[in-house]
């Protein structure tokens, strides 16, 4: 792709994408413990055929969180995301946080992989995720399943009483 088109293919994404644009600097109190920083994760929904998801947010809380047309009972450190949109899948994407919250670690994303890939795939900025490929997520990725589109937002902030590397 062009550089002025201000995008990336999937092959060369990940080496010059920062996993995060954001940032800010928290002030601690002198002398106390050291915290770990915090990673933020949400999706802004900018086009669905749900109507009443256009405009929200999708807080990326939990340690998995599930894109589905269709909801089951979650399991422990899992949340659910349904939406009214036919051509999504059962359990289409999973988005993950990062493990720790290091300013290093970032947000990723794949396709289902039981019972085997969705039906119309996931999008991350128009390349088509692969069997098993995951994509850590950067600031202003559009996510696209089905026909919703979603735009990634993300903030972290460092531990108090650290200004930024």
């Amino acid at each position: 792709m062009l550089a002025a088109w201000g995008s990336t293919c999937g092959s060369c994404r990940p080496g010059i994408s920062l996993p995060k644009t954001l940032c800010l600097s928290a002030v601690g109190e002198p002398g106390g413990s050291p915290e770990p920083g915090l990673g933020l994760g949400w999706f802004v929904v900018v086009q669905s055929p749900d109507e009443k998801r256009i405009g929200s947010l999708i807080p990326l809380v939990a340690a998995t969180s599930v894109l589905s047309r269709g909801v089951r009972p979650p399991a422990a450190d899992e949340e659910w995301f349904d939406f009214a949109d036919e051509f999504m899948s059962c359990g289409q994407a999973i988005v993950s946080r990062p493990v720790n919250n290091e300013r290093t670690q970032s947000f990723a994303i794949r396709d289902r992989v039981d019972p085997g890939p969705s039906a119309n795939g996931t999008f991350v900025d128009s390349h088509k995720l692969g069997r098993g490929e995951v994509v850590k997520l950067s600031e202003g990725d559009i996510v696209r399943v089905g026909t919703t589109e979603m735009v990634f937002k993300s903030l972290w902030l460092p531990p108090a009483g650290q200004g930024m590397p």
